[in-house]
Formats: structure tokens, sequence, C-alpha cells
């Protein structure tokens, strides 16, 4: 007959505790599923989850199993975006609460980089307040711009700066996850329990194409390249367009920005799709959002350029609902213009030692000249 061997207690003691120093803070006992609805795919009205614990909003999480978050002890979490992007991230969503009477109703988190398998640089920081001892779902919109691509690594960090907050386990998930005390190194655990959270966000739009006329009026579209001006340029509206949904400060010719602006119905679009054709056909009852730039600016954006030469300007921009706009038009530039060397200090055309003398003259002289 085999003999059993049962463990001595004081390897029954010692196994108990390197559990519990591993586990801490968190609490190691089984809680009780708390369920949420959902449509089943992922998705809550229009945005989709991008990224989280489960896949679903809100994240579902199990009643008094956490990973918890002091002044001195930050949790990270990785995650890849699902397909489908790049996405605007728009809402962070993470079960969370604090213990009775304890500081700590707020809760910092940021989005990071991946750096070699570890937490890198911050690319959006979040807080979080409306925790409370109510273990629940609480959630805070993301203000700063950010974009994330998909199959692309990245880690959500999470710390609070005083009191514990207690970042509630999810449901059957696990993974990997990093802990740092003191912003020291960090420290990775791998296949263990995965904090409950949800990044939510919608696909970056395509780019809605505009009509463009530079010159409206004008057929074809000359630039003269030593004219001190302004070139004159049109959005042009039409049925299915209105030009006021136009976020005019995103607006860039050539990467410009333009100096003045204002609507008047000036122009008809061309039928043809050609940025190359024109119409000299003037307002089509639409309103169109006319713009000013600054000619010499546009120049030095084109660069060298010999008289004659046909180019394509492009025209970018961004609707008030944040899609992204962009059209072109085409210029026959006049004159010819080379961008002059930086070192050509008082542009004579050469870089000489007069050019030298005058910039050992300035040498470490404030850029600012009293008038």
């Amino acid at each position: 007959m085999r003999k059993k061997i049962y463990p001595s207690i004081e390897v029954v003691v010692l196994t108990a505790i390197i559990f519990a120093l591993f586990a801490l803070p968190a609490v190691v006992r089984a809680g009780s599923l708390v369920s949420w609805g959902y449509d089943g795919h992922g998705q809550v009205s229009n945005t989709l989850v991008i990224a989280g614990s489960s896949g679903i909003s809100p994240p579902p999480f199990w009643e008094d199993c956490f990973w918890g978050m002091t002044s001195s002890i930050e949790r990270a979490f990785p995650f890849t975006v699902a397909s489908g992007g790049p996405y605007i991230v728009e809402e962070l969503e993470v079960a969370a609460y604090h213990y009775e009477g304890m500081a700590g109703s707020t809760a910092y988190f940021s989005i990071n980089n991946d750096n070699n398998g570890e937490p890198g640089d911050v690319l959006a920081t979040i807080e979080m307040t409306g925790i409370t001892t109510t273990q629940q779902v609480v959630s805070t919109e993301i203000t700063e711009e950010l974009t994330l691509n998909s199959y692309t690594p990245y880690w959500l960090v999470g710390g609070t700066t005083q009191g514990q907050v207690n970042w509630s386990l999810g449901d059957m998930a696990f993974g990997t996850a990093a802990c740092r005390v003191d912003h020291a190194e960090w420290f990775i655990l791998s296949y263990t329990n995965v904090s409950a959270y949800a990044i939510l966000g919608s696909p970056v739009p395509e780019p809605a194409t505009i009509a463009v006329d530079i010159k409206p009026g004008s057929c074809p579209n000359p630039l003269n390249v030593k004219s001190k001006g302004v070139l004159p340029v049109a959005i042009l509206g039409s049925e299915d367009f209105d030009v006021n949904a136009i976020d005019v400060a995103s607006i860039r010719l050539a990467d410009v920005a333009p100096i003045r602006s204002s609507f008047e119905d000036v122009a008809t679009p061309v039928s043809d799709s050609n940025d190359c054709k024109c119409t000299e056909e003037g307002p089509d009852g639409f309103l169109d959002l006319t713009l000013k730039f600054e000619t010499q600016r546009i120049v030095e954006a084109i660069g060298d350029v010999n008289d004659g030469d046909v180019l394509t300007l492009e025209l970018t921009g961004v609707l008030f609902g944040e899609r992204p706009i962009e059209g072109a038009d085409c210029v026959l530039i006049r004159g010819k213009h080379k961008p002059i060397n930086p070192a050509d200090i008082n542009k004579d055309g050469v870089v000489n030692a007069a050019d030298f003398a005058i910039f050992a003259q300035n040498w470490l002289q404030s850029s600012i000249v009293d008038e």
C-alpha cells in the first residue's frame, strides 16, 4: 500500500504567505460576477470598444477582487487596438471603488506607448472622478486628442495621489500586468488577473472631397511668384455641402494657413473631377467659403519652380464634426522662383564674407530688435 503524504503545516503556512505577498494589495477571494447589458458586439451606441479587459462596455467585473492603487503603487495593463483603425479615442471606463472613510476618490490613468514590453511614453492622461465606496463602472470622456493604430501595442496605466483606489478585476480576464512602486522599475506579471476597463473610440473618418477654386473666376489660375499680395481661394458649397460646417482654423493650403476668410457665393464647381480643370462661371446660388493666403508664403512652400510650370496645390481642413476634408486645384506659375539659401543673410544672391560679417556682428545678440 502506498502511503499518503500530506504537506506539513509549515509548508501550508509558507505557501499561503507567498501567495498573499504576490497578490497584495488585491483581495484574493472569489467574488460574484457583476453583469452588464450590452449588444453583444462590443458596441455602445455608435462608439466602438477598441480595447478592454472583456471587449464589451461597460466592462463586467468581480466584486471584492481588485488590484489596489495608492500614491506609491501604479498598475498597468497592455492592450492592442482592434482592427479597423486608426481610431479616435473618446472615453475610458474602469470598474473601481475605495474604502469607507478613505481618501482617494480620484484616480489618474494614462495611455502609454509600449517600450520593449513595459509602459513607455505617455500619450494622454485621464482624471477619473466620481469613484465612491460602491463598486461600479465609472467613465470619463478623453478630452485630449488621441489617435491609436490597430495592431499596435499600448499600455493603460492607473494610480492615485492619495488613499487607495481599488481597480476591480475583470470577469475571467487574464493576461499580462505590470506594477511599480515609487516610480521605480516596472515589475511584469505574466498570465495574471487583469483589471476591468474598456477604451471606447470611433474610426478616423475618411476625408471628404471638397471643391476648391484658386482665384475664382479665373481660368487658368496664374500664380505670380513675385507678387507681394494675397492669393484668393474658395471652398465651394453645393446642395450637398454646407461650408458653414468647416472649422476655418483648421484649413491649410500647401501647409499654409489663411490670413482672412469670409462667406460669399463666388463660383461654380467644375463638372470634371480633374484637379486642373477650371471654369470662369460665377455664383451658383450656394454659399462658398472664401479665403486669402499670403502669396509669398505659398511660394516659399512650393519651393523651386519655373515659369510655365503647372502645380497642384492641396487644401486640407476639418469639419466641426471632426471629419477631415481635402481638395485641390491647379496653378500656372508665372515667373521663376529659387529658394534662397538661408546662409545668404543679406539676400544678394551669393553667400560670401559679407554674410559672415553680419553673422559675426550679431553673434549672441538678442533676436528681439528695439524699435
